[in-house]
Formats: C-alpha cells, sequence, structure tokens
C-alpha cells in the first residue's frame, strides 16, 4: 500500500530471494529485476478550504468593539468529504497566529461544501479590542483549524489576514 501524500514517477523494482536463503550457485545475481516503465502516482483529489474574504472595519480605537464577517470556499476539485471543521479567529500585534494572540471566535461549520461553493459566517464576530493595543492589529480568521479536513498539499493556505 502507498502512503497517501506522495505524487511523483517511480520505479517498480522486484527483488526475490531477498535473504539469500535458496541456493542458486551461479545465479545469485539475478534476484533484482527494475521495470523499464516509471509508474506515476498522482495524488487523489482533496478539498481545498480557503478564507476568501474579510470584512471588518479599517481602523478601530483601542478598547472599543469591532465586528467582521469572513467567507470560506472549497477552491479544490472535490466536495469536503466531512462537514465539520471549525473556523477561528485571532487578534494579532503580528501577521501570524502565535501564542500571544487572542482567541475572538471560535464556529463549528456543519454543512459541506461542493467545489467552488462558499458561505459566509452567519452571524457577525463582535469583539473588544484591547485598551493596551497600540499600532497596526490584525484579525487573523484560519478555516479548519483542526485540520480535520484532509486538504494536502494545500493545508497551509487556510488563513487569511
Amino acid at each position: 500500500m502507498l502512503p497517501t501524500k506522495i505524487s511523483d514517477r517511480y520505479e517498480v523494482i522486484v527483488v526475490t530471494d531477498t535473504s539469500n536463503v535458496v541456493y542458486e550457485h551461479t545465479n545469485e545475481g539475478n534476484n533484482r529485476s527494475l521495470d523499464d516503465q516509471q509508474i506515476l502516482v498522482t495524488v487523489l483529489p482533496r478539498p481545498d478550504l480557503q478564507v476568501s474574504l474579510i470584512t471588518g472595519p479599517d481602523s478601530v480605537d483601542a478598547g472599543a468593539t469591532a465586528s467582521i464577517e469572513y467567507t470560506i470556499i472549497n477552491q479544490g476539485p472535490v466536495a469536503t468529504t466531512s462537514p465539520f471543521w471549525t473556523d477561528r479567529v485571532w487578534l494579532s500585534l503580528d501577521d501570524k497566529i502565535t501564542q500571544d494572540d487572542i482567541l475572538v471566535s471560535s464556529q463549528s461549520n456543519a454543512s459541506a461544501l461542493d467545489t467552488g461553493e462558499e458561505y459566509t459566517n452567519p452571524n457577525a464576530i463582535s469583539f473588544k479590542v484591547p485598551e493596551r493595543f497600540r499600532g497596526t492589529v490584525y484579525a487573523i480568521v484560519m478555516t479548519d483549524s483542526g485540520g480535520a479536513i484532509e486538504e494536502w498539499p494545500n493545508e497551509t493556505n487556510n488563513i487569511k489576514l
């Protein structure tokens, strides 16, 4: 059985009597054969969930309340195999999700998406910007934050600022 996360051209090599158990006198050197044709192994088509749109204010004062909406789309060639994954929204002082960010929303999705289908979160996400925040603050949205949908090799494009 082949691993599920490979895609390349491979050579088929057949080896018999690998432990040299059978005595073959002068024919021990012919126990290996290489196919003259390579085999192309391709990845099974998978869904590709992406955050396609985030809508929110351009500027918010520290201590004020803001709200955003986001849209998730399946850009993959096949439908999602499970209708359950979680979308999360963080406030961050930089452009990546790290330990010091504040999780402001975690919403479960309960509907599968076919190719090209999308949904917008059902309720605007409202949150208070901490008073200690200064400068640029990012709202970062990540779909399928727990990795419930097998998207390899596209599992790293689920985040948008």
